[in-house]
């Protein structure tokens, strides 16, 4: 795969269009921004974004996803609002929602409600992408005039998203459209590392079951992990970010290739995934740097420095400035995880702001109560709230 790496980076400098010019959005599902070269990362898996900031893109490596998992994260970039505000988060109890055949159920998640405007109305769209969530069932597809999803995790990756998005530009795809595209190459299942890999182990591919307790996932969350599975999870995600970079710039050439030019590049990602730290392997609820914290470019452009709310994206896609929105996110209870754990895990509602700081989770009960007022009340200055008048407020919402 390291070949036609270098070709594909040239492939990123945007250059004239016969066919006109789009703004292109992609989000890298899954992409930790400690992995990116430019921010840090040692090990040659990002060498198409790295290109890109040299090439004069903005790169922010401090950027928070507003939520913990694909659903709230990309309702928030498509809204332009946070979890609370558009409810698009999972919930206790499954919605009434029909699911039709070849999309994925949410489970116990409320979709985006189709009152909330989305970004594919407010500008001609079409999608493309890798991650099955992305479909008619979750509302993230409300606007988009042509679309391609996929069913399942790992159905459209690599060449074959890329192809997708090929067709897609030759059929579908006119002078000022956004081209939306998720590449979820880093998202489990992970794919198996070659025997010639140039510097990562062979590793046997792996994903993993979350719905049982006979499970590698289950056994390291309770603090019996299986021998040698966090190196191998380690080097597998390292693996799917290289994959996914590589599958960026094949979109980038496809772009170019079919006779458009960029107005705009915008790029980020949903949310991270742990690796062994705090214990935790996956992602999709607790608020730690490694859930959170992910990159955010755009060319041309720039952005503030410090922390920043990834829901930026909603701007920069529109060519318009970047709101001064507070930095934080949101997770609520899964509770087909947390019967896995008697409600030891994964059972709570957490808030966490990186600017001010402060974090606050809650057990259950927790009811279907509108967060917003408490995330207001709590991070909207640096001194946060008393105590008393803290549990005052969430006894008014519901809280216990």
């Amino acid at each position: 795969m390291a070949a036609g790496l270098a070709a594909l980076a040239s492939a990123c400098s945007p250059s004239p269009g016969s066919r006109g010019s789009l703004v292109v959005f992609v989000v890298l599902d899954t992409i930790r921004a400690d992995h990116l070269g430019a921010c840090g990362e040692t090990r040659p898996l990002t060498p198409v974004l790295d290109q890109l900031v040299r090439d004069g893109a903005a790169l922010s490596c401090q950027a928070v996803a507003p939520g913990g998992w694909t659903l709230p994260s990309h309702a928030s970039y498509f809204t332009g609002l946070e979890a609370p505000e558009h409810g698009a988060h999972t919930l206790g109890s499954p919605p009434d929602v029909d699911v039709k055949k070849g999309e994925r159920s949410l489970g116990p998640a409320r979709p985006l409600a189709d009152t909330f405007p989305v970004l594919a109305e407010s500008m001609p769209a079409v999608m493309v992408s890798g991650n099955p969530v992305l479909g008619e069932t979750s509302g993230l597809a409300r606007g988009f005039r042509r679309r391609r999803v996929a069913r399942r995790f790992g159905r459209l990756s690599g060449p074959r998203l890329v192809k997708a998005v090929e067709t897609m530009l030759a059929d579908h795809v006119h002078d000022g459209d956004l081209l939306f595209v998720n590449i979820a190459d880093a998202h489990t299942p992970w794919t198996t590392i070659p025997d010639d890999h140039p510097f990562l182990p062979a590793r046997a591919g792996l994903t993993w079951n979350q719905s049982t307790r006979d499970s590698d996932w289950f056994r390291f969350v309770a603090g019996t992990p299986a021998a040698g599975l966090e190196a191998r999870a380690r080097d597998l995600y390292a693996y799917g970010v290289q994959r996914a970079d590589h599958t960026l710039g094949g979109v980038l050439a496809a772009v170019e290739a079919a006779g458009f030019s960029r107005t705009r590049l915008v790029i980020t990602s949903d949310h991270g995934e742990y690796l062994g730290e705090h214990g935790l392997m996956g992602h999709g609820h607790y608020l730690h740097n490694e859930n959170q914290q992910v990159p955010l470019l755009v060319q041309p452009g720039t952005l503030p420095e410090g922390p920043i709310n990834a829901i930026a994206v909603h701007d920069l896609v529109q060519g318009r400035p970047v709101k001064d929105r507070p930095v934080r996110a949101a997770a609520w209870p899964h509770p087909a995880r947390a019967a896995l754990f008697d409600g030891q895990k994964f059972a709570d509602t957490s808030v966490r702001s990186w600017s001010p700081e402060h974090w606050w989770t809650a057990g259950e009960p927790v009811p279907e109560a509108p967060l917003g007022p408490y995330v207001d009340a709590v991070v909207a200055s640096g001194q946060g709230v008393g105590d008393a008048q803290l549990e005052g407020m969430l006894e008014q919402l519901g809280y216990q």
